[in-house]
C-alpha cells in the first residue's frame, strides 16, 4: 500500500471514531410505543370530517345513511353492532367517501381489537392518500393510517 491509501484509511477511521464517539446516540426524550403519528391536536377532527361528508350527500344517499346508522344504534349486541359498522364503512367507501369509511373502520377496530381490523382501517385510510385531492384530508388519512398500522 502506498502512502495515499494509508492516509485515506486512517482519515476514514478517525472520521468514523469522531462521529461515533463524539455524538449523542440517545434521543433527548425517550420514545413511547404508539407515539408515532400522534399529534397534540388535529386541525381536522373525525366529527368535522364526518359532518363534511354528510353535507355532500344527496337525498337518496342521506336516506340510505340514516337507515345504516339506525341499524348501528339498534344493534342488540356487540357482534350485531360490529356487523352494522362494517356495513356502514363499506357503504361510505362505495359512495366515494374514503375518509369517512376509514373513521368507521377505525371504530370497528377499536371495538374488535383485532390485528386484521386495525389493518383494514389502516388500508382504508391509506387508500385515501391516492384518492383524495384535499391536502388537509390527505394529512388526516396519513396520520390515521400510521396509527392504525402501528396497532395492527
Amino acid at each position: 500500500m502506498n502512502k495515499l491509501q494509508i492516509g485515506v484509511i486512517i482519515g476514514a477511521a478517525l472520521l468514523f471514531a469522531g462521529l461515533y464517539f463524539g455524538t449523542d446516540t440517545k434521543p433527548a426524550t425517550p420514545f413511547q410505543v404508539g407515539e408515532i403519528g400522534q399529534k397534540p391536536s388535529e386541525a381536522t377532527g373525525s366529527e368535522t370530517v364526518m359532518e363534511h361528508a354528510r353535507r355532500q350527500l344527496n337525498t337518496e344517499q342521506a336516506a340510505a345513511l340514516a337507515r345504516k346508522e339506525t341499524a348501528v344504534r339498534n344493534a342488540v349486541d356487540a357482534a350485531a353492532k360490529l356487523e352494522s359498522l362494517k356495513d356502514l364503512s363499506g357503504w361510505w367507501y362505495a359512495s366515494g367517501y374514503v375518509t369517512a369509511a376509514g373513521i368507521v373502520a377505525e371504530e370497528v377496530a377499536t371495538l374488535d381489537q383485532s390485528d386484521s381490523a386495525w389493518s383494514i382501517a389502516g388500508a382504508t385510510f391509506f387508500s385515501g392518500l391516492t384518492q383524495i385531492e384535499d391536502q388537509v384530508l390527505r394529512q388526516y388519512c396519513a396520520d390515521h393510517a400510521v396509527q392504525a398500522f402501528e396497532k395492527a
